[in-house]
């Protein structure tokens, strides 16, 4: 199955499969099965894709905002 592409307006993300396995597409890069422990990072606004992931897959995102404001 295929879904839609998704960007984040954050400084960059990281993606780490905790468990299963499921598809990484990214704009203008080749498809990448990632699965157990595998992490990838993605730069703030660059498209992907999340395909075909197994029954058991958990994902765990992490992002860092864009601006940083100190309170």
């Amino acid at each position: 199955s295929s879904s839609d592409t998704i960007a984040h307006d954050t400084e960059f993300s990281q993606l780490v499969v905790l468990r299963g396995a499921v598809t990484f597409t990214a704009e203008g890069a080749d498809a990448v099965t990632l699965a157990d422990g595998d992490a990838v990072a993605i730069p703030g606004g660059l498209r992907y894709r999340l395909d075909d992931p197994s029954d058991d897959c958990e994902l765990l995102d992490v992002t860092l905002p864009d601006v940083v404001t100190a309170i």
